[in-house]
C-alpha cells in the first residue's frame, strides 16, 4: 500500500477515506449507519490527544502523535508499544479507533476499547502486515 500524502489536508483526506472503507466493509454499513458517520463531525489537531464524544458527536485526531500506541487489553493478548509507523498509516488508524467508538455508540452498544484496538490491528494486517511482527506479548 502506498503511504504517500502531498501535505496535510492530503494526509487527512486520504486516511479519513481509507479508514472509513475499511469500516464500511467491517461493518457493512446501512444507510442509517453511512449517515450517522457522514454526520459526525471529524476535526484534526496538532497535539496528539484523539477521542470521540457522543454528546457533540464530534471525533477529535491529533496530527502530533509520532508513534502507533495501543491499549493494553489481555483479551488481545499483544499490544503495540511505541512502533514507528508511516504517517499515513498512523493517523489511519486513530481515525479507525475513533470511529470504532462512533459505530458502537449507533449500534447502542458499551464502549469498547478491545474492539477498536481489534479493528487497528486488523486495518494493519490488511495493509501492513509485516508491522504486526513488532507487537509486543502481554
Amino acid at each position: 500500500m502506498n503511504f504517500t500524502y502531498k501535505g496535510n489536508n492530503d494526509l487527512k483526506q486520504k486516511a479519513t477515506e481509507r479508514a472509513i472503507d475499511f469500516l464500511r466493509t467491517k461493518y457493512n454499513f446501512c444507510d442509517e449507519l453511512e449517515k450517522f458517520i457522514a454526520d459526525t463531525e471529524l476535526w484534526f489537531t496538532s497535539g496528539r490527544n484523539d477521542w470521540y464524544s457522543p454528546e457533540r458527536r464530534k471525533v477529535k485526531i491529533g496530527l502530533g502523535s509520532t508513534k502507533w500506541h495501543t491499549y493494553d487489553r489481555k483479551t488481545i493478548g499483544v499490544t503495540a508499544d511505541e512502533i514507528v509507523i508511516p504517517k499515513l498509516l498512523l493517523i489511519t488508524v486513530h481515525i479507525i479507533h475513533e470511529f470504532t467508538h462512533a459505530i458502537q455508540h449507533f449500534q447502542k452498544r458499551k464502549y469498547s476499547e478491545v474492539e477498536t484496538t481489534k479493528n487497528e490491528m486488523d486495518y494493519i494486517q490488511s495493509v501492513s502486515p509485516s508491522t504486526l511482527t513488532f507487537l509486543k506479548a502481554i
